[in-house]
């Protein structure tokens, strides 16, 4: 039986991610939906019915709308919010962080499903995937799928190394479980997985352990008074709470993402970019100008 997968995305109304959406779409459609035909949402703030069908037509997949709305929570201090976090991240991308890391999986939208791939609108599959990525998982018992690890800038995790591992002595988590993330000195070492490109078990995201840790971070605000991400959290969230041997790689794909190409050689990495330059041109994907 197909799994009951769904792909994802978190969209503005902006000419730019529009157009990256629609290149993501296109991508998707020619190197892995096309044959496996899994339904795409995409959750939205302002979307006009014109716009939804634009989009529809920008992909053989079903696509579906689900509108979110995004405001500070109750426990968060208005006054203490910086408007740009170190003069670049905004409240509105402190939303969609939070939105990632706890809300998504309680969504309604979502309730029918058991995977996601979550992809941002400059997510960008460059080579053919031939097997289905969510029987891949579900077959092999993998609860999370990451294609890469990258470093995080430690101004924009402070205090969360230290809130998780105190979430973790007060519900008798061993601190052994973070060792893949420690430096020699016994600290992180900043390693986060690269969730633009993730698969999840949803029953994972809605478990009360899962969502107990988000709650545990969320409550210290430091989501929209630091800019703790998405990423960090749930990769510590990942470490502490599913086994390694549940955890799926997916080291074959060839992806982009903000210059970012796969997670192979230097040699293959540079021929991933040039495919990407050539794949991404406007002469390459009719009519790539949103109008």
């Amino acid at each position: 039986m197909k799994p009951k997968g769904v792909i994802l995305y978190l969209s503005r109304s902006t000419a730019g991610d529009l157009t990256n959406l629609k290149r993501s779409l296109k991508l998707l459609d020619r190197h892995f939906n096309r044959r496996f035909g899994y339904p795409v949402l995409v959750f939205h703030e302002d979307f006009t019915e014109e716009l939804m069908a634009r989009i529809r037509s920008w992909t053989r997949a079903p696509v579906e709308f689900p509108q979110v709305s995004f405001q500070l929570p109750a426990h968060i201090d208005a006054a203490q919010v910086p408007p740009r976090f170190l003069g670049c991240f905004g409240i509105g991308y402190r939303h969609m962080c939070r939105f990632f890391a706890g809300p998504i999986y309680r969504h309604p939208a979502l309730q029918q499903y058991d995977w996601y791939w979550r992809l941002d609108t400059d997510s960008f599959v460059l080579q053919r995937i031939d097997y289905d990525v969510f029987a891949a998982m579900e077959d092999g018992g993998f609860d999370y799928g990451y294609l890469a690890l990258q470093k995080e800038f430690p101004e924009v995790v402070a205090g969360l190394w230290d809130a998780a591992l105190d979430y973790a002595r007060s519900h008798g988590l061993p601190r052994e479980r973070l060792a893949p993330l420690c430096d020699a000195a016994g600290s992180w070492n900043l390693d986060y997985y690269y969730n633009n490109f993730e698969i999840c078990r949803l029953s994972f995201g809605r478990s009360a352990a899962y969502q107990d840790f988000f709650e545990h971070l969320d409550r210290t605000g430091g989501i929209y008074y630091r800019r703790w991400g998405d990423a960090p959290i749930r990769t510590l969230a990942v470490m502490l709470l599913v086994p390694p041997e549940r955890r799926r790689h997916f080291a074959d794909l060839g992806y982009a993402h903000a210059g970012y190409y796969s997670n192979r050689p230097v040699e293959l990495r540079e021929r991933l970019r040039l495919r990407a330059q050539a794949l991404l041109s406007p002469k390459k994907i009719a009519t790539t100008e949103i109008k």
